[in-house]
């Protein structure tokens, strides 16, 4: 068991949402349950059934084309810690006239969103916190597009320094404490980022050198880049296995030594709901 302390943001992936195809008073049609990717995917997850636009051209055959399109994408989360809580989305994640809402807050627009140092370069934020309520919530999202790629074409995110739980989807005051490399138990499904784990290792002796050469052992596969720190001395790289460094013998005592192993994750938990199984060699979806 170790203190597990992200240093960024953690991250709760949106992914799947229910889609409504709406009449022109805003009444849906046909609902169905799809992934964020491009409208006509989603038209074909869901089998959606609509009305084609017809174009003709004098000496063409005439063609068929998407019309002007209103849908409405809903998802349920649930709230359970008074963290604060964003919403952040990657460039180019909705194309068409949108507008969303969460539970009673107004209409919000582009122009609320703000460039955000969460998750990748480019993002987008928003502020969620002052319309959250205790327990479930409902993020609503109006979009108007006749474009084959238009839509809500990438996952949403809720971001902040809450613990994430699955299937349902619920935020949580996140545990101090946890086991190494375990996402799931720790309450960081989605995260990715840069990650601290810190623990006490004790050494009964210490060779008599000016340098000594360290080998970490790690209690589970971890192909991640990895830096050390011991006793709060400056850090070592260890991007690869064998995971070796020389380090002076000042930074370490005989007794209880400060470990802390900072962890550089890849992106696959928030791009794609997956984790990567090392011992399988094979990826793994996390639950929706």
């Amino acid at each position: 068991v170790c203190t597990v302390s992200p240093q960024t943001s953690n991250l709760a992936r949106l992914n799947r949402w229910e889609l409504a195809i709406l009449d022109n008073a805003g009444t849906p049609q046909q609902s169905e349950t799809v992934d964020a990717v491009p409208l006509s995917n989603q038209l074909g997850q869901g089998g959606f059934r609509y009305t084609p636009s017809i174009r003709e051209g004098f000496g063409q055959m005439p063609t068929l084309a998407l019309p002007a399109l209103n849908v409405c994408y809903s998802c349920e989360f649930h709230c359970a810690t008074n963290r604060p809580v964003e919403l952040v989305m990657e460039p180019g994640s909705l194309l068409g006239d949108w507008s969303l809402r969460l539970n009673d807050s107004p209409h919000l627009t582009a122009a609320d969103f703000q460039p955000t140092p969460t998750h990748v370069r480019g993002s987008l934020g928003l502020d969620l916190t002052p319309w959250l309520q205790a327990g479930a919530n409902q993020l609503a999202l109006e979009l108007v597009t006749n474009r084959l790629d238009g839509g809500l074409r990438n996952p949403l995110y809720l971001a902040g320094a809450f613990g994430v739980e699955l299937a349902p989807l619920r935020l949580v005051d996140r545990p101090a404490e946890g086991q190494f490399e375990a996402y799931e138990s720790n309450a960081l499904p989605h995260f990715s980022g840069v990650l601290d784990y810190t623990c006490e290792v004790s050494l009964a002796d210490l060779p008599d050198a000016e340098q000594i050469l360290l080998e970490l052992v790690l209690p589970c596969p971890c192909e991640e880049a990895l830096e050390l720190s011991l006793n709060g001395n400056p850090t070592h790289a260890l991007p690869w296995a064998p995971r070796r460094v020389v380090v002076n013998h000042s930074e370490l005592k005989v007794g209880a030594n400060q470990l802390r192993l900072r962890i550089y994750t890849n992106l696959i938990r928030a791009f794609e709901g997956q984790q990567f199984d090392i011992v399988e060699h094979a990826y793994r979806d996390l639950p929706e």
